[in-house]
């Protein structure tokens, strides 16, 4: 599995590592293994304190939503602060970050999008013949 950020478009990084992906593999298997946040990570992370559309990956930008929904003003991701929010996070808020992140697209081509309810739903199975499916595609 990976995780990986789309970033601004056209996304070019990020469309290059699905293309090296499919082409090392011969098949068209990289969307059944990442995992993206359109712009950033950021999007998933602000879903559990609240309904979000992040439009840009700019910390800066992105610093009065952060404030807004977790209270950590002036965010620049030290280390501090990121232990500050990812201590925020817990079993209550993780139901609400799923509720949220249903009503972004899951298009990696559009802002505010995120595939990562596909895989949450997979992880939270018990049944993993998904993962036989994508090594047999491997």
């Amino acid at each position: 599995m990976i995780f990986c950020d789309t970033d601004k478009l056209p996304s070019k990084k990020y469309t290059e590592i699905k293309q090296k992906i499919n082409e090392f593999h011969g098949a068209d298997v990289a969307d059944d293994i990442i995992i993206f946040g359109n712009p950033c990570t950021m999007q998933i992370i602000l879903s559990h304190f609240g309904e979000i559309k992040l439009t840009s990956q700019s910390k800066s930008v992105n610093a009065k939503c952060i404030e807004k929904l977790t209270g950590i003003s002036n965010y620049k991701a030290t280390e501090e602060q990121r232990r500050e929010l990812f201590g925020k996070i817990n079993r209550a808020n993780y139901y609400i970050m799923k509720e949220n992140v249903k009503k972004l697209s899951t298009n990696d081509k559009e802002i505010s999008s995120t595939n990562i309810l596909k895989f949450i739903e997979k992880f939270e199975n018990n049944d993993d013949s998904w993962i036989d499916e994508i090594n047999e595609k491997l």
